[in-house]
C-alpha cells in the first residue's frame, strides 16, 4: 500500500501516515508468546521500523508506527 491508517482507541482513522512511515507491532500466538511484526511504506518506511526495534522505543506499547526521522509515536494514535 501507499499509506498505513492510524487508528485511535475509538477504531476509526485518526490520520493516515504515507511514504516513510513504519510499523511495528506485538500478536500474540498460541504458546503465550509475542511475535513482533515489522511493516513499512516502501523502502525507507520498513528500515525506519527496523531501526526502532528496542526495548526503549516499544516500552509498554502493544504497537507504534515511526517515520524516516526517527520519531516514535504509539498505535493506536492517543488524542491530543
Amino acid at each position: 500500500g501507499k499509506s498505513i491508517a492510524l487508528l485511535g482507541r475509538d477504531a476509526r482513522v485518526h490520520r493516515q501516515l504515507g511514504a516513510g512511515t513504519g510499523l511495528i507491532a506485538a500478536l500474540a500466538n498460541s504458546k503465550g508468546g509475542v511475535t513482533w511484526v515489522v511493516t513499512g511504506v516502501g523502502k525507507k518506511g520498513l528500515e525506519a521500523a527496523v531501526s526502532c526495534l528496542s526495548e526503549k522505543n516499544l516500552n509498554h506499547k502493544f504497537a507504534a508506527v515511526t517515520n524516516a526521522d526517527g520519531t516514535v509515536e504509539p498505535a493506536p494514535a492517543i488524542s491530543k
